[in-house]
């Protein structure tokens, strides 16, 4: 049975494969530490420009900049039924979906366009919408 980890990078590649036939230029934004192979373990960079909660992929689609955070369809469940609380911090367990609210919240207010994506049936919808429009999940 495949991890979460690798079913989320099997939709990153279908999303972005049909972000680039929609000549929308998806970058992938590679937010975990530096692997120090003495240790055998990922280092956290200190940067004060580096984002906890930051979006698996950033694309350009009318103007505008969207921020994506990819999920497995039952974890997207999982944030639409308890949102409230994680955006809350409520659920300590989950706090780097906490953190990811807060960055889609940040891009948000910066005029861009920030969600969680599980298909590409859902990036369609997103991308038809008014991007003031697009919620969260």
């Amino acid at each position: 049975m495949k991890s979460n980890k690798n079913k989320e990078k099997a939709i990153e590649k279908q999303l972005c494969e049909y972000l680039s036939i929609r000549g929308c230029f998806p970058c992938k934004i590679d937010n975990t530490g530096i692997y120090n192979p003495t240790r055998k373990s990922f280092m956290t960079v200190t940067n004060k420009f580096k984002r906890k909660g930051t979006s698996d992929v950033f694309f350009f689609w009318k103007h505008r900049v969207y921020f994506m955070e990819i999920k497995t369809p039952e974890k997207l469940g999982y944030i639409e039924r308890n949102f409230k609380k994680l955006e809350q911090g409520l659920v300590k367990s989950q706090i780097n979906i906490t953190r990811q609210i807060e960055f889609l919240k940040e891009c948000k207010k910066g005029d861009q366009v920030g969600f969680f994506c599980a298909d590409v049936n859902r990036l369609k919808e997103i991308m038809e919408q008014n991007p003031s429009n697009v919620p969260f999940y």
